[in-house]
């Protein structure tokens, strides 16, 4: 994960189901989140990969 920040220059989140809500497990890259309008990308782990998880409303 740690090289994929390096490579799409944006923190990634993981993200796991834990109750019925998603729960975030880690982000890579925090030290990205301090520009303004830097947006994490979201994955979820399954146990056995990774989704890829799109925000509801339009991307800017």
């Amino acid at each position: 994960m740690a090289m994929a920040v390096h490579i799409v220059g944006r923190p990634i989140t993981v993200f796991h189901i834990q109750g019925g809500v998603l729960a975030p497990i880690v982000t890579y890259g925090e030290q990205l989140l301090t520009g303004a309008g830097v947006v994490s990308i979201s994955l979820l782990w399954s146990g056995a990969h990774y989704d890829l998880l799109l925000p509801s409303g339009p991307m800017r």
